[in-house]
């Protein structure tokens, strides 16, 4: 288990720094994603129940 954690470790890194540069475009792609779908298939709604 702690080999499998150290190889992914670098990519876990990768995709936290490249999620922090672009946390307000996925936060608008978000918003702009749940105007389109119906209130009960958010993923605010998702991560709730």
């Amino acid at each position: 288990m702690t080999e499998l954690g150290h190889s992914l470790k670098p990519q876990l890194e990768m995709l936290s720094a490249w999620a922090s540069n672009n946390r307000q475009a996925i936060e608008q792609a978000r918003a702009r994603f749940d105007q389109q779908s119906s209130p009960a298939t958010s993923a605010e709604d998702t991560l709730r129940t």
